[in-house]
């Protein structure tokens, strides 16, 4: 059943009966403004890696783990437990009037096997590239595999003349060539990023910036409370 912004904004305070207070510890502001939104192609390009890593860290902030989110990713602290609402992402990014907007997530699993994650994001309308890594072993790849598909997208499959609107949802300065190669060619990107992993540089080359972090309450789960990978 197609949920609304609105849906995950009252389903999201139901929620708070359940979720740990502190895991909570900002209410999400109203997500109205989605709405208005032009009815132009809608495009997303998601790091599901530096969402994972940087979610966590915020997470593991309000469990008191880390005084702050910063911290926590300087000395490696994450929250394993928190998982992301694939739907609820999808609809902050690209809102709730998009016509087939194309949203695209990239990353890497050790068990390709495991279709927990991948078949969770493909249900909410993200359209999965995996790569295949070894246990242990840190990613490699994704950054450019990200860049090549915004390229080819934006810059030889999609109608130059055409208004579009493209977020990017990644604070790694690893994208910034990218984007600076779309405003080269008239096309703006919008960020979104959790902030304390947003680069300097992106942040002031996006058109505009959302931070993820006032939207915590609705992006997140835990997996010890919804039993699911990445549930959407």
């Amino acid at each position: 059943m197609a949920h609304s912004v609105r849906d995950f904004t009252s389903s999201s305070r139901a929620r708070h009966q359940t979720l740990p207070a502190v895991y909570r510890a900002h209410s999400a502001p109203p997500l109205r403004r989605i709405e208005g939104q032009p009815p132009v192609p809608q495009y997303a390009y998601l790091d599901l890696t530096n969402l994972f890593r940087a979610g966590a860290q915020v997470a593991a902030h309000r469990l008191g783990m880390a005084g702050s989110p910063a911290e926590a990713a300087e000395r490696d602290i994450g929250d394993p437990r928190f998982r992301v609402h694939a739907r609820a992402l999808l609809e902050i990014v690209v809102g709730t009037s998009a016509v087939n907007p194309r949203c695209v997530a990239v990353g890497s699993v050790i068990d390709p096997t495991d279709t927990r994650l991948t078949s969770a994001w493909q249900r909410a309308g993200w359209l999965l590239l995996m790569r295949l890594r070894s246990p242990g072993r840190r990613e490699k790849g994704v950054e450019t595999l990200l860049s090549l598909t915004m390229q080819r997208d934006l810059l030889f499959n999609a109608d130059p003349a055409e208004p579009k609107q493209v977020t990017l949802i990644s604070g790694d300065e690893d994208m910034l060539s990218v984007v600076e190669e779309l405003h080269a060619s008239g096309i703006g990107v919008d960020v979104a990023s959790f902030d304390h992993v947003l680069s300097d540089k992106l942040r002031k080359l996006a058109r505009r910036v959302t931070l993820l972090d006032d939207y915590f309450d609705v992006l997140a789960r835990r997996k010890d409370l919804t039993h699911a990978i990445g549930s959407a």
